[in-house]
């Protein structure tokens, strides 16, 4: 009897194998293995599933990040808020205070130096993380930072993708009295789809290059709406971008009740200044409904007292680097080797890192 059970339970995962390697030959052979949303994700050891956060990088997991944080002695605990941005990709970047850590090319590093020089002696905490926004953003201060660490400023920095971020990987809502909810991260799309990867028994390196587990993955691309509000599905954005606003004021809220001051900083894409030089230039498909945002983002900025608006001019990269320059965005921008984003959503490159935290540092040195 119980050999019996054993002999069809054999069949059944040699068949279910079987289906598999046929599956996977079939896939192949007609080369279907579509691009997936934030694929570098998946099977990245710095990310953690949180059910309050959706991922979280590991560093904020562990209480050696603050102590070594806390032990540093300084006049001015900073903390940088923000995303791949603040966490300074691609250049050289020191994401916490455990050695070795020869060069800090991120704004955050460089606006420490710039404090320091000035004789503000400064602790600046890495907080970036890639492929966020404002939602987690915040709720990374408030349920991991700000318990354990007592910043006297935060800079909390925006990009043009950050009211999509808001849409697609929510961890908030707003409930019927205007006020932001916290929202379970177990439902997201992006959540369960890493909850999969990680599930599938097999190797990393496997998955990786695998075109079924590529289709599995695949299936999650249609639920990115899944958790906007009814109200908002003719217009999914606008809902990000209330999100924001609530954001901005609870952040404010903070800062009044912790005894800190805030900055926010909205830097302005590649395809800002690729746009201003030559009007037909045209943003990347896949990148389009983001083309508003960026002038969207400065409207609810605007009227904070601290917003620094990042646009730089070629009187900025002189400044920095003493050489004269004819185009900002040909100088400030990571080429496509480094940065393999699309051309008009590149990140900075060191010059375009120290122009930011140089203007950074001016507004805390004269406030």
């Amino acid at each position: 009897m119980l050999l019996n059970v054993l002999k069809k339970f054999l069949l059944v995962v040699a068949g279910f194998i079987l289906g598999l390697g046929v599956s996977e030959v079939g896939l192949r052979v007609a080369d279907y293995k579509p691009q997936l949303s934030s694929e570098w994700i998946l099977g990245n050891k710095d990310r953690a599933l949180d059910r309050s956060l959706i991922t979280v990088s590991r560093r904020f997991l562990g209480e050696d990040f603050y102590a070594a944080y806390r032990d540093q002695e300084s006049d001015v605990m900073v903390v940088a808020l923000g995303d791949s941005n603040t966490d300074g990709t691609p250049v050289r970047r020191c994401r916490d205070r455990r050695p070795p850590c020869l060069k800090d090319d991120s704004y955050p590093g460089v606006l420490e130096r710039l404090l320091t020089d000035a004789g503000i002696k400064a602790t600046v905490v890495r907080a970036g993380v890639g492929d966020t926004g404002p939602d987690q953003q915040l709720r990374l201060f408030k349920e991991y930072i700000l318990p354990r660490l007592s910043p006297q400023i935060v800079v909390w920095q925006f990009y043009t993708n950050d009211t999509w971020n808001n849409v697609s990987l929510p961890t908030y809502t707003i409930s019927s009295g205007n006020t932001l909810t916290p929202l379970d991260a177990r439902a997201n799309w992006y959540y369960r789809r890493l909850l999969l990867y990680n599930w599938i028994p097999l190797p990393s390196s496997v998955k990786k290059n695998s075109y079924v587990v590529n289709l599995l993955m695949r299936r999650y691309e249609s639920e990115k709406l899944s958790q906007v509000p009814s109200q908002y599905l003719n217009d999914p954005l606008a809902w990000g971008r209330a999100k924001i606003a609530l954001e901005i004021e609870e952040m404010q809220r903070l800062a009044k009740f912790n005894n800190f001051r805030v900055y926010f900083v909205l830097i302005a894409p590649q395809a800002y200044y690729l746009s201003s030089k030559n009007p037909i230039w045209q943003w990347p498909d896949n990148w389009s409904s983001r083309k508003g945002e960026y002038q969207n983002l400065g409207v609810l900025l605007d009227g904070q007292p601290t917003f620094i608006r990042a646009e730089f001019s070629v009187n900025d990269i002189q400044d920095a680097t003493g050489v004269p320059a004819q185009d900002v965005a040909d100088v400030i921008f990571a080429t496509g080797t480094r940065d393999p984003l699309p051309e008009g959503m590149r990140h900075f490159n060191e010059v375009g890192y120290e122009i930011l935290a140089r203007k950074i540092a001016g507004r805390i040195l004269t406030p």
